[in-house]
C-alpha cells in the first residue's frame, strides 16, 4: 500500500478522497465548485485524475483546465504511459497513481482527490457522484469504500450521508469534516515542513522593548536600544599613520625627494606645539597629532639621516600616511545602530568614542526546566533505570550564548498538575519557556496535553531528523518551545527554531545563522521527506580548501557526536543522500 511504502521513507500521507462517478454527471463541474470553497477554509488542494488517453495540459476547456482554474494547486494527469508532470515516465509494471501520490506526498498538501482508479486499493474513502437522469446505476452499496453520495435525486434507504449535487458547499462542509475526522494536524497530520514552522514562530514574536543603562564592561553581547552617536570626532585629530618624519609637501622637489632639517619630535599623547618652518620636519610617531603646519608623513625606512639633516627619497604624495580627524567616525555619526548586537569589536567601537556607558534593550527572560520521572541532576545520586538530565544543562549553555536571561526551574515530575503550576507561573514572568521531553506520543508525555488546556498548541510534528516531536504553543504572553527528550534533538530544534525567535525577540530583527557550501567527504544515507541535520567537522584537504566529514554515528541521544562536532551538515527534506565528494550546505555551530 502506497500509505505503508511512505511511512518507510517518513513521508507522511496527506488525506485522500477519491471521487467515483460515471462519465456525463458532472463530477468536473461539482469539483470546479467545491474546491473554491476548501481553499477558502485555508486548504490546498491537489487533484490526480485518471485518463486513458493521450492528454496536452492546460487547453482551455478540458477538465484539467477547469480544475486548475478553480484553485486546484497542482493538477495531475494520470495516465498508462505518462503523467502530466515533467520528465516521469510510466512504464507497463509502474502504478501511475502511486507515482502521483508520491510526488504529492513530498510536496504536502492539504487533501488529495482523485478522479478515476475505481478499483484502485490505495483510496480508502470515496464520494460517489451520481445524476439520475444518466440512467447508471449506483456503485454503492457493491463498493465498500463509498462513504457518501452527491447525488440529485435521494438514493431509496441510503444509511450513508447523501448530499444535494447541485449544492457545493453542503459537499465542501462534508469534505471538511470529513478530513477532520480523518486527520488532525495537531496530533497524526503531515510533518510541518522546518520553513513553515520558522516562520510562524518568527511572525508571533513581539521584540523587547525596554532598556536599562550599562556600564560598558558589562554590554557585551547586549543589543542596542539605539544608534550609538560619537559625541567626537575619532580620531580627534590628524595624526600620523607611521613612523617617520612629518612636513610640509610643497617643501619638496619637483621630483618629490628632498633634503629637510629635523625641528622636534611628535609621540602620542605629547604633540608638538612648535612651528616647522620651510624646509623643516618634525620626527613622528605612529598615533602622535600632527603639527599644525605639516600636511605628510613619509616613513622612516624612506629617509636618510645625516645629524639633523633627513634626506627624503623621491616618492612621497600629499597628505601621505596621515589619518584625518573624523576619518574612523564623524562627530555625531552612528557607528554601531539600534538592534546590532555589541561584539568585543563593538566595545572597543564604544570605548573610542569615550562613551563610558551604554543604552541596552534588556535580556529576554526564559524559564526553563526538563521533565520526567526518569531524570537526576548533575551530581545527585542515580539507580539503575535513571538518568542524569543532560538537557538542561545544554540548552543552559545556548541560552547563555545567546545573551538570555534564564530561570532554572530544575527538573519536574511526570505529573499534571505539577507541571500545570510550573507552566502558569513561569508564563507570568517569563517571555519565553523552554521545557525537554513530554511532548511526543507516549502517556506520560504530558507538555503538549497540559498546554492545550492553558493555552495555545500550534503544531508538535516537524519534518526534521532529529527532532520530528516538537511543541510550540503560547501561554498568555510567553512563548513555549516543548523540544524532545533526546539531546541531540534538544539541541537540533533548539538551534532552528527557537535561536532565530530568541534572537528576534531579544531586538536583533534579522539574524540567520550563517551557511556555507563545501564538499563532504562521508556518504551520509538519507530518505527523503525530513530535513536532516548532520553532526559534522571541518578540515583542509590537501590544497587548503574547507571540507566536512560526519562525525560518526548520528544517533538523536548521542550528545558526544555534538561534543565532537564544529557544525550541521543539513539537508533538504527532498534529499535522497549524500555520496562523498557532494557539495553540501554547512551551519557552524556557536554562530551568535
Amino acid at each position: 500500500m502506497i500509505a505503508g511504502a511512505l511511512a518507510m521513507l517518513n513521508i507522511p500521507l496527506p488525506p485522500l478522497l477519491g471521487i467515483a462517478a460515471q462519465s456525463g454527471v458532472g463530477k468536473t463541474s461539482l469539483l470546479a465548485g467545491v474546491i473554491p470553497l476548501l481553499k477558502a477554509e485555508g486548504l490546498r488542494v491537489a487533484v490526480v485524475k485518471h485518463t486513458h488517453h493521450d492528454f496536452e495540459l492546460d487547453q482551455p476547456g478540458k477538465d484539467s483546465h477547469r480544475l486548475r482554474q478553480a484553485g486546484a494547486e497542482p493538477v495531475i494527469l494520470a495516465g498508462d504511459s505518462r503523467l502530466s508532470t515533467p520528465d516521469v515516465a510510466v512504464s507497463e509494471e509502474d502504478d501511475p497513481l502511486r507515482i502521483a501520490l508520491t510526488q504529492l506526498a513530498l510536496d504536502a498538501p492539504d487533501l488529495i482527490l482523485v478522479e478515476g482508479f475505481r478499483d484502485h486499493p490505495d483510496i480508502a474513502a470515496r464520494l460517489e457522484v451520481h445524476r439520475a437522469a444518466a440512467g447508471k446505476a449506483l456503485r454503492y452499496p457493491n463498493d465498500p469504500s463509498i462513504i457518501a453520495i452527491a447525488a440529485d435525486r435521494e438514493p431509496d434507504g441510503a444509511p450513508i450521508p447523501v448530499l444535494e449535487l447541485n449544492d457545493p458547499a453542503a459537499v465542501a462542509g462534508f469534505i471538511l469534516e470529513w478530513r477532520s475526522a480523518q486527520w488532525s494536524f495537531q496530533d497524526d497530520g503531515p510533518l510541518l515542513d522546518l520553513d513553515a514552522a520558522r516562520d510562524h514562530i518568527l511572525e508571533l514574536v513581539r521584540p523587547v522593548t525596554r532598556a536599562e543603562s550599562l556600564p560598558l564592561c558589562e554590554a557585551l553581547g547586549r543589543v542596542l536600544a539605539d544608534d550609538a552617536r560619537s559625541p567626537i570626532d575619532v580620531p580627534t585629530a590628524d595624526n600620523s599613520a607611521m613612523d617617520g618624519f612629518a612636513f610640509r609637501f610643497d617643501d619638496l622637489n619637483p621630483d618629490g625627494g628632498g633634503v629637510l632639517q629635523e625641528v622636534g619630535t611628535a609621540v602620542a599623547g605629547h604633540p608638538f606645539t612648535g612651528t616647522t618652518p620651510a624646509g623643516g620636519c618634525v620626527r613622528i610617531m605612529t598615533g602622535a597629532a600632527m603639527p599644525a603646519d605639516c600636511d605628510s608623513v613619509v616613513p622612516v625606512e624612506n629617509t636618510r639621516r645625516d645629524g639633523m639633516t633627513i634626506h627624503i627619497q623621491p616618492g612621497p604624495r600629499r597628505g601621505g600616511h596621515v589619518r584625518r580627524a573624523g576619518e574612523d567616525i564623524a562627530q555625531g555619526a552612528a557607528a554601531l545602530h539600534q538592534g546590532e548586537r555589541i561584539g568585543p569589536a563593538g566595545l572597543g567601537v564604544l570605548a573610542s568614542m569615550g562613551l563610558a556607558r551604554i543604552s541596552v534593550l534588556r535580556r529576554v527572560r526564559v524559564a526553563l526546566f526538563s521533565t520526567g520521572d526518569e531524570l537526576r541532576s548533575a551530581g545527585q545520586p542515580i539507580e539503575p533505570g535513571l538518568i542524569y538530565d543532560s538537557n538542561r544543562y545544554a540548552l543552559m549553555g545556548l541560552l547563555q550564548q545567546l545573551g538570555a536571561e534564564v530561570g532554572d526551574l530544575g527538573i519536574l515530575p511526570d505529573d499534571e498538575e505539577t507541571l500545570r503550576l510550573a507552566l502558569r507561573g513561569a508564563s507570568e514572568n517569563a517571555d519565553v519557556i523552554i521545557t525537554s521531553g513530554g511532548v511526543s506520543i507516549g502517556d506520560m508525555d504530558l507538555v503538549k496535553t497540559v498546554l492545550k488546556e492553558l493555552g495555545q498548541l500550534d503544531f508538535w510534528k516537524l519534518a526534521i531528523k532529529p527532532g520530528k516531536p516538537l511543541a510550540f504553543g503560547r501561554l498568555g504572553d510567553a512563548l513555549l518551545f516543548g523540544l524532545p527528550g533526546n539531546p541531540v534533538a534538544a539541541m537540533v530544534t533548539f538551534l532552528q527554531l527557537a535561536r532565530p525567535a530568541l534572537m528576534r525577540m531579544a531586538g536583533v530583527p534579522n539574524w540567520r545563522a550563517p551557511r556555507y557550501r563545501m564538499r563532504c567527504l562521508s556518504d551520509i544515507a538519507k530518505k527523503p521527506g525530513r530535513a536532516e541535520f548532520i553532526r559534522g567537522y571541518y578540515q583542509r584537504d590537501a590544497i587548503g580548501n574547507l571540507t566536512v566529514s560526519k562525525t560518526g554515528p548520528q544517533g538523536s541521544g548521542l550528545l558526544t557526536s555534538m561534543a565532537r562536532a564544529d557544525c550541521l551538515i543539513t539537508l533538504p527534506r527532498a534529499s535522497a543522500g549524500v555520496r562523498a565528494g557532494d557539495w553540501v550546505e554547512v551551519e557552524p555551530l556557536g554562530a551568535t
